[in-house]
């Protein structure tokens, strides 16, 4: 039934979830099993994202090889032929779901799209998205004007419960590609599991924080939004995707900081030199918040829990240091 709902959703707002069917797909079946007919070659998965990468790895260990394109440019549809390949040879593709953003190169491969897995498709509620209106993305065509599309947030796995989502799908769908190895997948889904739960905990912490501390908190833009609403916070943004200028920014905090004493600005990128004009014109006290992806300066590829981790108690630190 959730499917089957998220699946209404997408269809009534026109977008399309990473790795849906392209012009150029293979309608053959999928191969269950595929390890066991070819023993020598060693089951390789591809990840869309850094943090899919992450969890699966974490759940999979040493039973496959698992794999994230290195795009290229902005647009992150650049691909060498040999990823290409590669890509196109993976025993499983998993995808975020909602958006595209992070995965533009799947149209330029052949794909048997039984062989994709969206992790957001049968764990997720529909009130699990988050869309926004205004996006960076302003264009015009016909007689609307300049105007921007609706946009679906990518970033869900910045919120401990929806990690935790995708991992259960993720291991639902291991587990039957691969059912020779469901007993180690489960053990190791149950230990990600645990560890996710406590980054649970720690957010539940940081939420009383800031509501015993009675502080204000404002995004730097909305890929931030799946963090601030896992601390039951009301969506408060700006569309600051690249740096401003500081008396820009300045301008637009003023606004947003009348009569509230205490805010703390989340950032999703170094701020730079315009950090301290900003917090000494403003009060405002910035926090960094790491996006959990190959294109984060703020995190190695390494640990996606710790990453997750270290997103809570960065905040909790800054907030413990604000007066009451």
């Amino acid at each position: 039934m959730k499917h089957l709902s998220t699946a209404c959703f997408f269809a009534t707002f026109f977008f399309t979830f990473a790795g849906c069917d392209s012009p150029n797909s293979n309608p053959t079946p999928a191969r269950r099993g595929a390890s066991d007919t070819t023993a020598s070659k060693k089951t390789v998965i591809a990840a869309t994202n850094t943090a899919l990468q992450c969890l699966t790895k974490a759940i999979v260990g040493e039973a496959a090889e698992v794999i994230r394109p290195r795009v290229r440019g902005k647009s992150n549809s650049g691909l060498d032929t040999q990823e290409m390949l590669r890509l196109q040879a993976a025993d499983l593709i998993v995808t975020n779901g909602p958006g595209a953003d992070d995965a533009d190169w799947m149209q330029l491969i052949s794909l048997n799209t039984n062989r994709i897995h969206a992790t957001t498709s049968d764990e997720f509620e529909i009130s699990d998205f988050i869309q926004v209106q205004d996006y960076r993305t302003v264009h015009s065509h016909g007689d609307q004007g300049e105007h921007s599309h609706p946009w679906l947030v990518p970033h869900c796995w910045l919120a401990p419960k929806l990690a935790q989502a995708q991992s259960l799908s993720l291991l639902n769908r291991l587990t039957e590609e691969f059912p020779q190895h469901g007993q180690d997948f489960r053990q190791r889904y149950d230990a990600l599991s645990g560890e996710l739960n406590a980054v649970g905990d720690l957010a539940k912490e940081v939420a009383e924080l800031l509501d015993s501390k009675h502080v204000h908190v404002v995004a730097s833009d909305p890929r931030l939004l799946f963090f601030t609403r896992s601390l039951n916070l009301d969506d408060d943004y700006l569309l600051w995707f690249d740096l401003p200028e500081a008396s820009d920014a300045i301008t637009q905090l003023r606004k947003r900081t009348t009569d509230k004493p205490q805010t703390v600005l989340l950032w999703s990128q170094d701020a730079g030199s315009i950090a301290d004009p900003i917090a000494a014109a403003t009060g405002v006290v910035m926090v960094r918040v790491g996006l959990i992806e190959d294109r984060d300066d703020s995190f190695d590829g390494g640990d996606f829990v710790a990453g997750l981790r270290l997103n809570y108690e960065n905040l909790k630190t800054a907030v413990r240091g604000m007066s009451d």
